[in-house]
């Protein structure tokens, strides 16, 4: 099945096209909402005297799921290019909380370790990312918040297989 095409191709806008008010959209509204979160999530860290950033905290999830990931892996699960990735990297290695080894199976291929220093951030830095979430969640019925990530899931996999 061929995925649908994004691009209007030169054609008419639809008459429904031509009201369309961009701070109303979807895409404006997810990503407006992302950034205020990460800017929260950035205040709370700070004001628990941690350096670690929301983009630094992404990468040590997957690697609290499973360590020893690869540099494309942790690019892939955290939706971020490989030169951040990398860049993310170095500087958890500076602030000590990961470490690059060898991959047992392959010399070739290098993979990220957490460090005990990082293991141990996971008990302080999750709690104040859970305190935010729920206090931005608060007032939000459980099942409209369930409604709400079902929707947005089923978006993302849909945007996945739009061409451009």
């Amino acid at each position: 099945m061929k995925a649908k095409s994004a691009k209007t191709d030169g054609k008419k806008l639809p008459k429904n096209l031509k009201t369309f008010d961009i701070d109303s959209s979807l895409g404006f509204i997810v990503n407006r909402t992302a950034y205020v979160l990460r800017q929260r999530l950035q205040e709370a860290f700070r004001w628990h005297n941690h350096t670690t950033t929301p983009e630094e905290f992404a990468v040590l999830r997957v690697l609290w799921k499973q360590d020893g990931r690869r540099q494309g892996e942790l690019a892939n699960y955290s939706f971020k290019d490989r030169t951040t990735i990398t860049r993310l990297i170095d500087g958890l290695m500076r602030k000590k909380f990961v470490e690059r080894k060898a991959d047992a199976t392959d010399r070739r291929v290098i993979c990220t370790w957490l460090t005990k220093n990082g293991k141990d951030l996971e008990a302080e830095l999750v709690p104040i990312a859970h305190a935010l979430a729920t206090q931005a969640t608060q007032n939000i019925s459980e099942n409209d918040l369930e409604a709400t990530l079902r929707t947005l899931k089923t978006v993302q996999k849909n945007a996945a297989g739009i061409l451009h």
